[in-house]
């Protein structure tokens, strides 16, 4: 395992608890290290304001690996970077939009994203057939209007004429099938 300060060691800053946990416990998995080394060797891989706090910590004191992870995470929550927000997701759909992603690339971020936000509440499946086409090419726009029209999706709320319901994956598979 590197050492503090080595290249490739990990150095907890104060932001994205989340991702430095993960990565501390992959490499702590990889090199074999016990709950109680993990909690030990911890401060040595933050700045020396985290350290010292990390010291004072009653899951650190006690040597328990899972209660020094929550109160890191009870801690440092303010400074973590949710990556699965509308924010992210309109973020991704700008990218794509301006061409600095490929389709294939965004369509498998766009879905995985917007499938939690559909499963939390925060985005209808209208919406996120919506969003997902705002970030299209006009090219692939035009096909992805066609493609709905044909399967006569309900794609407005107050659509008099169709009533089927948008089928994202199907679409989603569509989108795909155009990269070929």
């Amino acid at each position: 395992m590197p050492r503090p300060g080595q290249p490739g060691a990990h150095l907890f800053d104060g932001k994205r608890i989340t991702r430095f946990l993960r990565g501390w416990e992959l490499d702590c998995d990889d090199f074999g290290l016990t709950d109680v080394q993990r909690c030990e060797r911890l401060p040595f891989y933050c700045t020396e304001e985290i350290e010292r706090i990390v010291w004072c910590l009653p899951g650190y004191a006690d040597s328990n690996w899972e209660t020094l992870k929550l109160e890191l995470k009870d801690l440092y929550w303010e400074e973590e970077e949710h990556e699965d927000t509308l924010a992210s997701l309109n973020e991704l759909v700008r990218s794509a939009r301006n061409g600095l992603i490929s389709l294939s690339a965004y369509l498998l971020q766009y879905e995985a994203i917007s499938r939690r936000l559909v499963n939390i509440g925060e985005l209808s499946t209208r919406e996120r057939i919506h969003k997902l086409v705002d970030g299209l090419s006009e090219a692939h726009k035009d096909k992805a209007w066609t493609f709905m029209i044909k399967q006569k999706w309900k794609l407005l709320a107050d659509d008099p004429v169709n009533d089927k319901v948008p089928d994202f994956k199907e679409l989603k598979e569509f989108l795909s099938d155009c990269l070929g």
